[in-house]
């Protein structure tokens, strides 16, 4: 893959706060900088399950993992 050193743009689920639901935004990424490396994903697969969603809900409601803005 050669390097592209454009800013990107794309739509994210941005998590602002725990417990609120997920924002759809435009978010521009820009070219990585030293140190840094792009990553283009091909592929990715989702499996649910009842235990998954309990898991996560558990998670959640401890507080021990929030990924956000």
């Amino acid at each position: 893959m050669k390097f592209n050193p454009i800013v990107i743009s794309d739509a994210a689920a941005v998590a602002y706060e725990p417990n609120k639901p997920l924002v759809i935004e435009d978010v521009k990424v820009a070219p990585p900088q030293t140190g840094e490396v792009r990553v283009q994903i091909l592929f990715t697969a989702l499996r649910l399950k009842v235990h998954v969603d309990r898991t996560a809900a558990a998670i959640v409601k401890e507080k021990r993992v929030f990924v956000g803005g």
